[in-house]
This record gives structure tokens, sequence and C-alpha cells, in this order.
């Protein structure tokens, strides 16, 4: 179903968690800040592998903050 690969391939988060699973990997999603931005909220949410911040990211969602910064990490792992 063409839907469901579209929504596959955007769904960074879900990639990045079945990635460190087939590589051993411990990586946290962690809501580092939240903020007022106006009348809305700004999530900042990073991404850590033990104590190490691989990335963050931030949005007015939660779980578009998450979708960013595992965009970035996909993007970081991938280049090298």
């Amino acid at each position: 179903d063409l839907d469901k690969l579209a929504e596959t391939s955007k769904n960074y988060k879900s990639r990045l968690i079945e990635w460190g699973q087939r590589n051993n990997r411990d990586l946290q999603f962690e809501v580092v800040d939240t903020r007022m931005e106006g009348f809305s909220k700004v999530f900042t949410v990073a991404i850590r592998e033990d104590d190490q911040r691989l990335t963050q990211a931030e949005s007015f969602t939660k779980k578009q903050a998450e979708q960013l910064a595992a965009q970035q990490a996909l993007e970081m792992l991938e280049n090298g």
C-alpha cells in the first residue's frame, strides 16, 4: 500500500529505533526543554546514546520535535 510506504519512509523515529535495535545501540529520546513562544509551547527533544547527546531539534509539538531529531540523527549516521 503506497500510503503506508510513504508514512513509513517519513517515520524517522521508528527507522532510528529499528536501526538502534539492529545495531545493539541504546538510543533515548528526551524532552530537554519546553518554553512558551507567544501563545504556543515549543518542545526541544534530544536523542542520547549513553551520556552523549547525538542531536536535538525543536518544534511546536513533541512528536514533530522527535521526528526532526530522528531525521537529523539518521542523516548523521548515513553520512558517517
